[in-house]
């Protein structure tokens, strides 16, 4: 983009804030993708390749965090990855049971083993 488009005059003057921006949010999200280049010397980015590299993160510190959780312990037996189930988004399945299976599954419904560790 050349220099003298009021985008990137508004962009440059936004990388040189440095509190609370959203240039300074994205280049630290860059150093947690260990691509620090592309902000740092004002490099064009691959937007799929950022976008994998953030998912990979997301996915990785989500396994970290996951096991951290005892009472989804049977859970992560099956759930190898984060992301949305089919289930949630398929129309022949009625939003009502959806919504119950999301409840069991995350361990919202109310039953009485939910419940009862409510109230001891």
């Amino acid at each position: 983009m050349p220099s003298t488009r009021l985008t990137k005059k508004i962009f440059l003057w936004d990388a040189l804030e440095t509190d609370g921006n959203w240039t300074r949010e994205i280049k630290e999200i860059c150093n947690l993708l260990q691509i620090n280049n592309v902000v740092n010397n004002l490099e064009e980015c691959d937007i799929n390749a950022f976008t994998n590299s953030l998912q990979t993160y997301n996915n990785s510190i989500w396994k970290r965090d996951i096991v951290k959780k005892p009472k989804i312990r049977t859970y992560i037996k099956f759930k190898e990855d984060i992301g949305s189930e089919a289930y949630l988004t398929n129309p022949r399945i009625p939003k009502y049971k959806r919504s119950l299976l999301a409840q069991l599954r995350t361990g919202t419904l109310q039953l009485v083993v939910e419940t009862g560790r409510h109230r001891n």
